[in-house]
């Protein structure tokens, strides 16, 4: 009974400095690229791109939207720009991708405009 007592107790530790560090990378993600704050509903494509310094994938034709990418050390920036009817802006998404954690440190959407 003790000894099931020190191995539960042992995953337990293990289970909660895991999942400290990983939080502690996710808090330690670098900021949203300065420019991308610029970028405002209406502006039309060549606007946006004039804005940010990235690398910009023209996805429009295919996908509905251009993808804004700021690479860093550890990860990347991405932005997902959608136009509306007329060609401006209508909405910006930006989220940070970790190279390292499949995905678990990632972080979730955020609103740009």
């Amino acid at each position: 009974m003790k000894r099931l007592t020190i191995i539960g107790l042992a995953l337990f530790v293990l289970l909660v400095v895991g999942l400290g560090s990983f939080q502690v990378v996710r808090i330690q993600r670098p900021a949203m690229p300065g420019q991308w704050s610029q970028v405002h509903q209406g502006m039309t494509p060549d606007q946006v791109r004039s804005i940010v310094a990235d690398e910009v994938f023209d996805l429009r034709s295919v996908q509905g939207f251009d993808l804004v990418v700021h690479t860093g050390h550890y990860g990347h920036w991405q932005m997902i720009v959608r136009y509306d009817t007329t060609g401006g802006v209508s909405t910006a998404t930006a989220r940070y991708i970790h190279t390292a954690g499949k995905g678990l440190l990632s972080s979730g959407g955020k609103k740009v405009l």
